[in-house]
Order: C-alpha cells, then sequence, then structure tokens
C-alpha cells in the first residue's frame, strides 16, 4: 500500500508539472501567433475524451502533449455514455489538478483570445511520422502484415475483447475535424468560448461493424474475438516485429509506430460505451454526416501511397 500511495503521488506530481509545462508552451504559441498575424481573431484548437496525452503538432514546429477529456482511459471510463460537453468541467478533483484544459480555457481568455475546443474521440487518417497515436496506421500495418503471413481471405481476430468488440463509440476522420475547424473559424459567433464534440455521425459505431470493414479492405475476413481473449494475447505490434522479415521483403518503410504498446491496449482497455453527443456541434449549425468508414479507407489509400502497405 505505501509503495502504491507513492506511486501515484509521484504520478500526480509528475502530471502537475506537465500540465505547468504544457500551459506555459500554449502560451507561447499565442504570442507568436498574435506576433505574426495581426489579423488573429479566432483560436480553434482540438482537445479529445481521454484524460491525457494527447499529442498535436503546431505548424510553428513546437509538440503539445494535451491534458483533457471525459476521463475514458480511466478503467470503465467515469461517466455514462452518451457524453456531453458539460461533463468536460465534472471531472472529480483528483483529476482536475491534472488536466491543462481548464487551465489553457482561462489563460486565452485572460489573454482576451477568441477560442474554441474542438472535442473528437479517435481520430482516424493518415498519419507519415509514425505518430503514437495513429490508430488507422497502427492497425493498417498490422492487418498488411497479417495478410502477408496467412494469405488473402484469412481471417482475423480482432485484437481485444469481447466487450471491447461490442462496446459503442464515435469515430472522427482528420477530414471531418478539419471541415468542423474551418467551420467554427467562420462562425465565432456560435462557436466562441466553448467546446464542442466531434464526429463524423451521431449514430455510434461498434468493432462489430467496423472491424469487418477495416479486413475487407485488405482482402481479408475480420472475426469476433475469442471468448477466452485476454490482455495476454500477442499483441498487433508484436506479431508485426515478429513478422518484420515479410515486410522487410515487401519493401514498404516508415511502419514503425510510437508507443505502440498503448494502442495495442484499445480493444483490451476501451470495453464500455463512450459514444459522443452532438447535440451542441448540431444546434451550431454543423448538419454534415459521413459514414466512418470512409475515414478509415482514406487513411488507408495514403498509407499505401506512402508506400507504408502494399
Amino acid at each position: 500500500m505505501a509503495d502504491n500511495g507513492h506511486t501515484a503521488f509521484q504520478e500526480n506530481k509528475d502530471s502537475e508539472r506537465e500540465v505547468a509545462i504544457n500551459v506555459g508552451m500554449m502560451r507561447r504559441v499565442i504570442r507568436a501567433i498574435k506576433s505574426l498575424s495581426t489579423s488573429f481573431q479566432f483560436f480553434v484548437y482540438p482537445g479529445g475524451t481521454r484524460v491525457r496525452s494527447l499529442l498535436i503538432n503546431i505548424p510553428t514546429g513546437l509538440s503539445l502533449t494535451l491534458l483533457h477529456g471525459y476521463g475514458i482511459y480511466r478503467p470503465a471510463g467515469i461517466f455514462t455514455a452518451p457524453l456531453v460537453e458539460e461533463m468536460a468541467g465534472q471531472l472529480p478533483a483528483n483529476y482536475l489538478q491534472t488536466v491543462a484544459y481548464p487551465h489553457y480555457r482561462a489563460m486565452l481568455t485572460s489573454k482576451r483570445v477568441s477560442w474554441c475546443e474542438l472535442v473528437p474521440d479517435a481520430i482516424i487518417g493518415f498519419t507519415p511520422n509514425g505518430s503514437g497515436f495513429s490508430l488507422a496506421g497502427h492497425w493498417a500495418v498490422y492487418q498488411y502484415t497479417y495478410k502477408l503471413v496467412h494469405g488473402k481471405g484469412a481471417e482475423v481476430p480482432f485484437p481485444g475483447t469481447t466487450e471491447g468488440y461490442e462496446s459503442k463509440y464515435t469515430e472522427t476522420s482528420s477530414a471531418t475535424l478539419a471541415r468542423v475547424g474551418i467551420y467554427a473559424a467562420l462562425h465565432p459567433e456560435d462557436f466562441q468560448g466553448r467546446i464542442f464534440n466531434v464526429a463524423d455521425t451521431q449514430t455510434p459505431s461498434t468493432m462489430r461493424q467496423r472491424w469487418p470493414q477495416i479486413a475487407s479492405w485488405f482482402g481479408l475476413k475480420g472475426v469476433a474475438p475469442s471468448a477466452t481473449a485476454s490482455a495476454d494475447d500477442l499483441k498487433p505490434s508484436e506479431f508485426v516485429k515478429e513478422h518484420k522479415s515479410k515486410l522487410d521483403e515487401a519493401g514498404v518503410r516508415g511502419v514503425d509506430m510510437w508507443n505502440s504498446g498503448q494502442l495495442d491496449s484499445y480493444g483490451y482497455w476501451l470495453a464500455f460505451d463512450r459514444q459522443l453527443s452532438l447535440e451542441r456541434l448540431k444546434s451550431a449549425g454543423w448538419e454534415e454526416e459521413r459514414r466512418p468508414e470512409d475515414g478509415w479507407y482514406e487513411g488507408f489509400e495514403r498509407f499505401r501511397s506512402a508506400r507504408m502497405i502494399g
């Protein structure tokens, strides 16, 4: 108990330091933007549903690890889905001190910066740099490797538990996130000073729907996990490493994903409903919806064009 308490205390202090560092970085970003653009009027930035570690790249070359969300990376989550924006301000006290976004909002407001925060869950799209949060890239390399090893038409079980396979969630294609960001910037009167959930559609998805679609793009048959599936099973990144020679023979490149262990845990850890409500976004005038699977297909095409898969 003493060791666990010390570890928790240390993690809490580390998170508080991260918050201070990230708020300082965000302050410098705003200062740089203001100095470079005299016509700067509205700041749109991405949040996320997890509590910690959403990595985004800023055009100036900086990277920010953002802390916020609905706490879905806490076992079983914190709130009951559908997740609405008001919940983001109701995280338990022991989480609030390690979450940077309220500090961002306070800082932006104090500097008289008009802002809005967009909150997607899983962002589906192309990432050419091995991003540690690219689920599409992670699974693209895994499925391509699986086909090289087992052949076209092979059955590929979902890398997770039955609960993870059946749980409801929402996904956001990178195209949708970009389009909503542009829309928000053009309608600041409806978005200013608020956070907005973003997703391709307000209809929740499950991996029972999506996994077979993802697998079919690679010529595979996506099937449910076994009833005995557990976090001790061989993970996608382990499978890829085990068959690295197949990728070398295929001549692909850039297949290494940062933080692949976290991506491996997706289907085991996120085993509860966590879909986002889009009511606030729709009330601000955004009506566009698209099929979520199209975001996956577009991402895979770009990974293929970049020769990260064949």
